[in-house]
């Protein structure tokens, strides 16, 4: 069976559709289900219902690949190492029009956009789609595994726990204070989709892969892209609060320095600073 090697992307990717965060969805898009994503945002299923899917999830090869490929309908899923994770079947190969997708995607094809210069630039002319069997679950083996809950047991413990409404935020940044999540109504679990820094494109996916975990509300911090920093609900107490973006923590984290009081626990901090 011919091979298709995975970049660490592409293995993220392969986790979300296995874990079924990317629901309904069974595998990489096809051509018909790609161009319905980036031009409409949203799937039409084969029963007549439309499903939001805002970000394309899509396998790019290059042409020696393809070739190496020639008329087989499955293909094997290998890692950056070499393991064997999966397999693509009922395959469908067709042109990767990069730079449509950049536009559609980001709204803008100028240069600096992480994702792009990582994943798409470098890809492959090809895209190939298919019905994805998953050998083994996706671990990455770095201490943090299990945080990384998948949506089934994540509604089994908001069902354990008789929660009646789940709101879903995400943390890009150091965790706050000690204390502030109450651990009796909050699960902290890791994301494992990669991150596209796509806007409101990009919130619809993190959005609808929540729903797939149970979630019934997804909170989205507000941006002034104006002021260039979060937007401050109350103006008039701004003097009683200190505000420390998370590029700061994490340069704190990196340069082995100390956020002021009161921002962290010190023991979840030298966790970070460690890590």
């Amino acid at each position: 069976m011919p091979k298709v090697r995975l970049t660490k992307i592409d293995v993220e990717w392969v986790h979300m559709i296995s874990e079924g965060w990317a629901s309904p969805m069974r595998g990489f898009m096809r051509e018909n289900e790609y161009l319905q994503s980036l031009h409409f945002n949203s799937l039409r299923m084969a029963d007549g219902t439309v499903v939001n899917m805002s970000l394309p999830i899509v396998l790019a090869i290059d042409d020696e690949t393809k070739g190496s490929i020639g008329s087989s309908k499955n293909v094997a899923l290998v890692t950056p190492d070499g393991d064997l994770i999966g397999i693509l079947r009922s395959i469908e190969i067709y042109k990767h029009d990069n730079e449509e997708r950049i536009a559609r995607t980001w709204g803008t094809t100028a240069p600096g956009l992480p994702y792009v210069e990582e994943c798409i630039t470098p890809a492959g002319n090809w895209l190939i789609g298919g019905d994805l069997e998953v050998l083994k679950p996706i671990k990455y083996n770095d201490g943090l595994d299990h945080y990384r809950l998948p949506p089934q047991q994540l509604r089994k413990e908001f069902d354990r726990r008789q929660a009646d409404v789940v709101f879903a935020f995400q943390l890009r940044n150091p965790v706050p204070e000690d204390g502030v999540l109450d651990p009796k109504t909050t699960i902290v679990s890791i994301f494992p989709s990669p991150m596209h820094y796509a806007g409101p494109t990009e919130v619809q996916w993190l959005a609808k892969a929540r729903i797939n975990a149970g979630a019934n509300f997804y909170i989205v911090a507000a941006y002034d892209t104006m002021a260039r920093k979060m937007a401050f609900f109350d103006p008039s107490r701004s003097q009683d609060f200190l505000f420390i973006s998370g590029t700061k923590m994490r340069t704190y984290a990196r340069n082995g320095e100390n956020p002021p009081d009161g921002f962290m626990c010190p023991g979840g901090w030298k966790v970070l600073v460690q890590y």
